[in-house]
């Protein structure tokens, strides 16, 4: 008798997203959105040497479930094959500072990432594989929902975490020798928060706990292991728009020209009111800018702040201001400014 069923996350469109530590590099699947593509490619080699060439290098997106709530994930640097499941590769979203823990809650382990933003996105240990259950977002889930960036958008090598042990040294030394000096913590963390805020406790409500949807296990799955190597730039292509230079002269231009604002291919052509690229959005006050501390005796009915940091434009005016709970939240303020 031939049984079959229909499992939760296949009737409201969710796909499990596989966090594979045999993958060295990132591979979307058809449960994201694609963002936009690079004139980058990449070509995928599996089990028998089985070979996916020439996949389009590509920026894509997700909703998946974080203690928050919904967010949008971002996952720059990805071969797009644009068939079955996602897959990404551990290192590529550690060396990003994410931190993956996929050791199955059995094991001892936390099933979660903790994300460089802080989120933490619950994961689903299937048949012995990590999974992130994730769908491609719609246009108002996109504009809507916050945006966390998983992968660096810089060209992703996997090299660069190349480490070969010393095996008659090195290995033996890391394994024997214990720290003697105490570590220093360094005063900002690796997104530039200031490692001493001053936290003032004033509670009104809960905090949020994870959430965690439950999914049915895959009734069949294949082994993922998988091998991503970058194709070499196509200087041939770039003829046409440099005067038909030669191919040595159009590598030293782009070797010349800037590496970090990437441009963004998509199809068809559109007008875009707003760079696909954020790091163009971020707008920046060319002008001193004057702060005061005011205070007053009593306290909000919403947060219970006394304090608030006034910070004004000495041109144009603008006018920033932020509750405090104490004057001792001065540099908590002066960081929430800078940013935004």
């Amino acid at each position: 008798m031939l049984e079959y069923s229909i499992s939760r996350h296949s009737i409201v469109g969710t796909i499990s997203f596989l966090i594979d530590r045999g993958a060295n590099g990132g591979l979307a699947g058809s449960d994201i959105k694609v963002i936009n593509k690079t004139d980058r490619s990449a070509s995928i080699t599996g089990i028998n040497n089985h070979t996916l060439p020439d996949l389009d290098i590509v920026t894509a997106a997700g909703l998946v479930e974080s203690q928050n709530g919904p967010i949008i994930v971002i996952l720059p640097q990805y071969a797009h094959h644009g068939k079955g499941k996602t897959i990404d590769s551990s290192a590529q979203l550690e060396y990003y500072k994410n931190i993956v823990e996929d050791q199955s809650c059995v094991l001892g382990g936390k099933q979660r990432i903790v994300t460089l933003d802080e989120y933490v996105i619950p994961l689903h240990v299937r048949q012995g594989l990590a999974y992130m259950d994730m769908h491609p977002p719609s246009d108002a889930e996109f504009d809507t929902l916050p945006h966390v960036v998983l992968t660096s958008d810089v060209n992703w090598d996997p090299s660069i975490i190349d480490n070969e042990i010393d095996l008659a040294t090195d290995w033996y030394d890391t394994v024997q020798d214990l720290p003697n000096n105490p570590y220093v913590e360094p005063c900002f963390n690796s997104i530039g928060d200031y490692r001493h805020r001053h936290v003032a406790n004033f509670d009104i409500c809960s905090s949020p706990e994870i959430i965690a949807r439950s999914t049915a296990i895959d009734s069949i799955l294949s082994s993922n292991k998988h091998n991503m190597v970058r194709n070499e730039r196509n200087y041939e292509a770039l003829h046409t728009c440099l005067c038909w230079l030669s191919t040595d002269t159009v590598k030293k231009t782009i070797v010349a020209t800037t590496q970090f604002a990437r441009k963004v291919y998509s199809a068809p052509m559109r007008k875009h009111f707003k760079s696909r690229f954020p790091a163009l959005n971020v707008h920046r006050r060319n002008e001193a800018v004057a702060t005061n501390t005011i205070w007053s005796d009593t306290s909000a009915i919403d947060n219970g702040s006394k304090f608030a940091q006034l910070f004004v434009g000495r041109q144009s005016l603008v006018t920033d201001i932020y509750p405090m709970k104490t004057n001792k939240e001065f540099v908590n303020a002066l960081e929430d400014n800078i940013r935004h």
